[in-house]
């Protein structure tokens, strides 16, 4: 049986950090078998393409009440590693059009009360997009409302979240 050496880990932990992933993704666990990967989190500057979420296949009819629980499951064990690295100097980072009115930004608000909602279906990797609006963000124009958003893609397969994107969305009324 091969063991983790601790100096790699951290070493591995440094350089994911110093490239804007939270510590806590991307990392192994340990466990009795073998070493898991955990889900990583990805920070996408506003109105970014995010091609794992753009252009899903929309759900088929039920499939949500089928895997909600398990996913809100699975969401509720990976809170700590957003929380750990969703904070609102992270969230004016994201922000390209309003970043004036960014400025006294300064709460998130819990991630526990987020909403999922299943959206679609990656077209390549056949995983599940579930999204959810976690806040409301100070706008650059009256007609334009922005969303702090976060999107998981799960594997159905294993009932787990394999990406969380944190981004921030908006829209034009027109």
């Amino acid at each position: 049986m091969v063991s983790a050496n601790p100096v790699k880990l951290l070493l591995i932990s440094l350089c994911l950090a110093s490239l804007g992933l939270s510590p806590g993704c991307n990392s192994l666990r340990q466990s009795s078998r073998a070493a898991e990967k955990t889900c990583l989190v990805r920070y996408v500057p506003e109105m970014e393409p995010i091609p794992e979420v753009d252009g899903c296949d929309p759900p088929p009819l039920g499939a949500d009440r089928r895997d909600t629980q398990r996913i809100l499951q699975a969401w509720r064990r990976e809170l700590p590693v957003l929380e750990k690295t969703l904070t609102p100097e992270k969230v004016k980072e994201l922000s390209r059009w309003a970043k004036i009115q960014m400025g006294n930004y300064g709460l998130i608000p819990p991630l526990s009360e987020l909403q999922l909602r299943l959206v679609g279906r990656n077209r390549d990797t056949r995983n599940w997009v579930w999204e959810g609006t976690l806040d409301t963000l100070p706008s650059h124009h009256p007609l334009v409302t922005r969303w702090l958003k976060i999107f998981l893609l799960t594997d159905e397969r294993k009932s787990q979240i394999s990406l969380m994107v944190v981004t921030i969305r908006g829209q034009r009324l027109e």
